[in-house]
């Protein structure tokens, strides 16, 4: 196999041919499903890391050590190393992997760590291991998943990492309005609704940053938003969105935006705001 292979090469001294062989044996890792695929993956990664190490070292550092690679083999040699992209399939390779929940969990947020530290040292000048969207939805799915007692703390810092380094995507908005609505309280129910209003407004732009615009957000989410506000005895709140859900429909009508006109007039959300306004 390829990890037999590279165990042959001396590190810094893999070429674009090897390296090209990477990423199909990481899908297949991926696709695998089990913990020896999520396995191999990480030891191809961790092969990565000390080829970019030694790469750095014989380049004389990156970042503001070193803001040129003069010619154009050094360039390749750069490139030759992990990346975004492949940091991400060695997460979708834990997260598929049928491992427990709390293994997964803590797998995928140390390799997020470890994205960020190596972008920090390069400056901020390396965007080609800078943690995307998707870096970030990956340990949101697992941390999810595995569902202790303070899951829902970790999602929201994550969630709020994720703005500091990119732009959420659909996915990750949905989940954390669904686990914020759920905790019953008003900070929680406030951040709920503030994060359901960015993401419409994300989705509604003529043109969007996030990278699964065909993710919308929809019925399920405004229902979860306002009863949580409602919950939280946030009554006037949970009127203005449902009164914005209802400015939508009319204007949207039954395209996928808002899955449902009928669902949202027929669901019991009018009674309970009403009751809570009373």
């Amino acid at each position: 196999t390829i990890l037999h292979e590279l165990n042959d090469i001396a590190v810094g001294k893999l070429d674009e041919s090897n390296f090209s062989r990477i990423q199909p044996f990481l899908e297949e890792c991926v696709n695998s499903e089990s913990k020896h695929g999520a396995m191999a993956a990480q030891e191809i990664m961790k092969r990565l890391l000390n080829e970019r190490a030694e790469l750095i070292k014989q380049n004389g550092g990156i970042g503001e050590e070193r803001s040129d690679i003069e010619g154009e083999q050094d360039r390749v040699s750069m490139s030759i190393g992990p990346s975004t992209a492949l940091f991400n399939m060695v997460s979708s390779a834990w997260l598929n992997s049928g491992e427990d929940s709390e293994t997964i969990a803590k797998k995928n947020y140390a390799i997020l760590g470890g994205m960020i530290r190596l972008f920090e040292n390069s400056n901020g000048d390396d965007d080609i291991i800078k943690p995307n969207a998707l870096s970030f939805r990956l340990v949101l799915e697992s941390l999810l998943a595995h569902n202790d007692r303070g899951m829902k703390q970790r999602l929201w810092e994550t969630f709020q990492l994720a703005q500091k380094y990119t732009i959420a995507d659909m996915q990750s908005y949905m989940i954390m309005i669904h686990v914020l609505s759920s905790v019953g309280n008003e900070k929680m129910a406030e951040r709920a609704n503030m994060l359901l209003r960015e993401a419409v407004e994300i989705s509604m732009s003529p043109s969007p940053t996030c990278i699964d615009v065909d993710v919308t957000i929809g019925a399920k989410e405004f229902y979860a938003c306002i009863k949580c506000l409602v919950d939280a005895g946030l009554a006037q709140k949970a009127n203005d969105t449902l009164s914005w859900m209802i400015e939508l429909i009319v204007k949207f009508g039954r395209n996928e935006f808002i899955v449902s006109e009928n669902e949202a007039l027929s669901s019991g959300l009018f009674k309970s705001v009403i009751s809570a306004l009373a």
